[in-house]
């Protein structure tokens, strides 16, 4: 397991999820792990009484990664903690979290792991054994069948695949990578392993120096590659012994003894680039980065937005280089200090996936000093808010309790920054100047910050027109909720939209209102939800909108599935026979 990463309480505001946390949660959080959680950032929280508490940028996703049930989604708030109870109160020491599966380790060795995957299911009738597709798993227990139950040391969740480490050095998978579902599989090395790491569809082991990799390769992550190697444990050749390995959703980066750096895998615009001098798309023999000093530390974190992944490496200088972001080869990461460590690389992004968690060092007491509390204050409230506000915030401060936001139609509240203020406006007629008229209901706006967030407002709406007449705008041709769902997207930075035809027709709406962010974001949500019997309307959809940028990731979804499942074209031939004319 790699070191433990720490960080300063005050610099919790460089995270964006972050900045709204009040001064209690602050001076009570001892670690916390930000992931990934498909087109949003998302957290868990880990305080001092044993509590986790999630914490995400959109309302958006699919709660079970949180280890909650659909049936809660109704707790989350974008940007506001909320706890988690059936992971509180059970010792974590270190978390992974993949796209649609996430896993723990508690303090006695024990794994627990949930999240959306397939498992298989006993027939008690039958006996025979089925495949429960998209099963949501709350958190639990992984179940081994091992006597003795084996003391996990480590974890790392890939797509929808867990692998756990034990402290005898084997490795077994959970969940399902593409058509196979594992329960408690062990992964035969030659000798024991000392660190895993998943990547999206693959993983990579070391063992005595050796790496190995187990899963997907087909964009290079593995190195030399064949469909029959799918399943088997293999051994990159390497020019000495290696000492680190991280996975990145389809890439592999490896540290030697020399601390020289390898790569391999996806180096394109839409998977990360490998950081070398080399424009092809995928390295299936690995290549040795050019950085300026010899590496002792490597890291990778995955993304919420293209190109998914972000890698940083530190030398014995103290130096940090960085990459995967743009098509060049890795950089010095400077800021104007001298020298970084790989959490400041990666601030306000996901945490790097090989640490597990972020360690937060606080002081003492909850009696900070004055200067401590400006620091805190600066970094998460903007500059210009009215001086009652200071002393709203050291009343806070003395009594570690949060703001109370009064929910009286005429009265708003002193808020924290603009932002808060945007967000309790959202849906609601206080300070309303704009209605918006569907064809069968109607919903108040704010043309401030309408005209503060989105170009295509500034342009049509008529900011002469007295509040007071509260002007009307015809929105009958869209459809109410996807259009709703949009303008929560411009007061809150997040949107609920949820389900293929809601996030279509939002995805046409933000082409329409040129928000390149949502279109990016609607996009992947559309292909996260896509199944073959859906490409086709899906890609009908895409040409009448039109968004070329759909119709290439539904080209990109049916060759990936297509090398996967080649059963695939038959069914798409199928889907789209069927289809009246």
């Amino acid at each position: 397991m790699s070191k433990e990463m720490f960080i300063s309480s005050t610099d919790l505001g460089r995270w964006d999820l972050f900045k709204t946390l009040s001064l209690r949660d602050r001076l009570t959080l001892k670690a916390f792990c930000v992931f990934r959680n498909f087109n949003c950032t998302a957290a868990f929280l880990f305080n001092d009484d044993d509590e986790v508490f999630g914490i995400s940028s959109d309302s958006c996703f699919d709660v079970t990664l949180l280890g909650l049930d659909q049936d809660e989604k109704s707790i989350v708030t974008p940007m506001n903690p909320f706890k988690i109870d059936r992971l509180s109160g059970l010792g974590l020491t270190y978390v992974s979290v993949g796209v649609t599966v996430g896993a723990a380790l508690d303090s006695e060795g024990q794994m627990y792991w949930w999240g959306k995957t397939s498992s298989l299911l006993l027939q008690p009738a039958t006996g025979s054994v089925e495949e429960q597709k998209n099963a949501a798993r709350l958190p639990q227990l992984a179940v081994t069948n091992l006597h003795p139950a084996p003391k996990f040391k480590q974890v790392s969740c890939g797509h929808s695949l867990v692998a756990g480490l034990t402290d005898a050095g084997k490795v077994y998978v959970w969940g399902r990578l593409i058509c196979s579902i594992f329960e408690c599989e062990e992964l035969v090395t030659n000798s024991p392993v000392d660190f895993l790491s998943c990547g999206g569809v693959h993983m990579a082991m070391l063992s005595d120096g050796k790496v190995y990799t187990w899963g997907v390769g087909f964009d290079g992550q593995r190195g030399p590659f064949s469909r029959s190697d799918l399943l088997i444990v293999k051994q990159v050749v390497l020019p000495g012994p290696c000492v680190s390995v991280v996975c990145g959703p389809v890439s592999t980066v490896m540290l030697l003894e020399s601390g020289d750096v390898y790569v391999c895998g996806a180096n394109n615009e839409e998977l990360g680039f490998l950081g070398v001098d080399c424009s092809e798309p995928k390295l299936t023999k690995p290549m040795q980065l050019q950085l300026g000093g010899k590496i002792t530390e490597i890291a990778v974190t995955w993304v919420p937005k293209k190109p998914y992944v972000a890698y940083a490496a530190t030398d014995e200088n103290g130096d940090t280089y960085f990459w995967g972001t743009e098509p060049v080869p890795a950089q010095r990461f400077t800021d104007g200090n001298d020298t970084h460590s790989i959490i400041e690389a990666f601030q306000n992004l996901a945490t790097p996936r090989n640490i597990g968690l972020v360690h937060v060092d606080r002081p003492d007491s909850l009696d900070l000093s004055l200067a401590s509390s400006i620091e805190i204050l600066s970094q998460s409230c903007p500059s210009n808010l009215p001086s009652s506000f200071g002393r709203v915030y050291m009343e806070e401060m003395e009594e570690c309790s949060n703001l109370s936001v009064e929910n009286d139609m005429n009265t708003i509240t002193e808020p924290t920054c603009p932002l808060t203020l945007a967000y309790e406006l959202f849906g609601t007629p206080k300070l309303s100047d704009i209605t918006f008229v569907f064809a069968d209901s109607k919903f108040p706006g704010h043309r401030l910050f309408l005209c503060s967030r989105s170009k295509h407002f500034r342009e049509t709406i008529d900011m002469n027109v007295p509040a007071n007449e509260n002007p009307e705008m015809d929105c009958k041709a869209y459809d109410a909720e996807a259009f709703k769902c949009f303008l929560e997207y411009l007061y809150r930075g997040s949107q609920g939209a949820a389900g293929l035809d809601q996030l279509l027709n939002l995805h046409a709406i933000a082409i329409e209102y040129d928000e390149p962010e949502l279109v990016e974001n609607t996009s992947d949500k559309i292909i996260d939800l896509l199944t073959p019997d859906k490409v086709c309307t899906v890609v009908a959809k895409a040409r009448t909108i039109p968004s070329p940028i759909l119709k290439k990731k539904c080209t990109s979804y049916v060759t990936y599935m297509s090398a996967v499942n080649p059963a695939i074209i038959t069914e798409l031939f199928m889907a789209l026979a069927s289809k009246p004319n």
